[in-house]
This record gives C-alpha cells, sequence and structure tokens, in this order.
C-alpha cells in the first residue's frame, strides 16, 4: 500500500498502529476505526466507495452493494475467520464467494 499517513498513530484501546494496518490490512479493534481513522478512511473509501459501517452482516445490507464489494467484504471477512481458527464459518464464506464470482461469470 501507499503512504497514505505520514504519523504513525496508534489505537489508543489495543494498541494497534496506523502503519501495522497500512502493512497487514487488519486492525486490532472497533476503536481502530475512531484513532486510526486517518488511515483507516481512506482505504475504506477506495475499497468499497465509502468509508461508513454499515453493520457486521452482510445480508442486512446486500442490495446496496455491488458484486464485486460484496465479494472484497466478505474476503475480508474470511481473512478474519482463518485468522481466528473459525473454520466452519470460513469455508461458509467461501462457499459465499464462490457463488457470487459465478453469478458474475469470474
Amino acid at each position: 500500500m501507499s503512504q497514505m499517513n505520514k504519523t504513525n498513530k496508534t489505537c489508543l484501546t489495543c494498541g494497534c498502529t496506523s502503519q501495522e494496518f497500512l502493512e497487514t490490512g487488519f486492525l486490532g479493534c472497533a476503536d481502530c476505526f475512531v484513532n486510526l481513522a486517518d488511515a483507516v478512511t481512506p482505504v475504506l473509501s477506495s475499497m468499497f466507495g465509502t468509508s461508513v459501517h454499515v453493520g457486521k452482516s452482510l445480508i442486512e445490507a446486500e442490495g446496496e452493494y455491488t458484486r464485486q464489494e460484496r465479494v472484497a467484504m466478505l474476503e475480508a471477512e474470511l481473512r478474519v475467520a482463518v485468522r481466528e481458527e473459525r473454520y466452519q464459518e470460513a469455508a461458509n464464506i467461501k462457499i459465499q464467494i464462490d457463488k457470487l464470482n459465478e453469478e458474475g461469470g469470474l
């Protein structure tokens, strides 16, 4: 990722830094969205066209996103599920990704 933030801020709650976020794409906790906003907002805006969080469940907001955006969100959820060793959930997410890719001809 390009250097979007010249200052390396730290989340007051979990200690995650803006540099760690830019390198890994992962945040340490929900408070990182606020504490590291200078780094997080441009990344979310470029990925999803907005930096506004609409909820955890993709199903709730499914009509508000393009297929590509839903795939990107599911891929992010998949990485978290694997990292947290929630393999059954990861498998279900992978099935959703595969269905969306089949619909889009990818």
